[in-house]
């Protein structure tokens, strides 16, 4: 349904503007929840209407996939 590319700040480098706000806050919660040692490689959530968002930060970039599934 579309793709995201975010630098670390959560800044737009590619896609729509209207899921970058819900990426950046989705990533930050995930790393609230694990050990500062350790590194968020993928977050996937799925909602009840069948959509799935993946984000998966890089060392410069932030990648998102939001589908249909």
């Amino acid at each position: 349904q579309s793709v995201l590319i975010l630098n670390r700040k959560g800044d737009i480098l590619a896609g729509e503007a209207t899921h970058a706000k819900h990426t950046a806050s989705l990533l930050q919660a995930a790393k609230a929840h694990i050990p500062e040692d350790d590194e968020v490689s993928i977050v996937q959530v799925r909602s009840e209407k069948g959509r799935e968002l993946r984000i998966a930060p890089h060392e410069g970039y932030v990648l998102a996939v939001l589908k249909e599934t």
